[in-house]
Formats: structure tokens, sequence, C-alpha cells
């Protein structure tokens, strides 16, 4: 089974790069495996919240 068809077969969001490979991202994953979720806090904290 090749990545791409298994990607589409547990449902993973994919795209591709300029060469035709497969690209996700790690969210995309966990979601697609139902294995959580982003934290709360996800992108709130910048080097200025220090």
């Amino acid at each position: 089974m090749t990545v791409e068809a298994r990607a589409k077969r547990i449902g993973l969001p994919i795209t591709y790069d300029s060469r035709g490979g497969v690209i996700t991202t790690v969210d995309a994953l966990n979601r697609a495996l139902g294995i959580g979720s982003p934290a709360a806090n996800e992108g709130m904290l910048g080097a200025d919240a220090l």
C-alpha cells in the first residue's frame, strides 16, 4: 500500500509538494488517528510572553 493510499484510508488530509510528494502536518495526523487535539494555548505564547 502506498503512503497516499494509506493516508486516504485513515482520513488523513494530504497535499502534494512541487515534486509530487505527499505532505501533511502533525496536527492533521493526530486528528486522523484520534489521538488528541492541539493544546489550549497553542500559538498563544510568544517570546514576549516571558
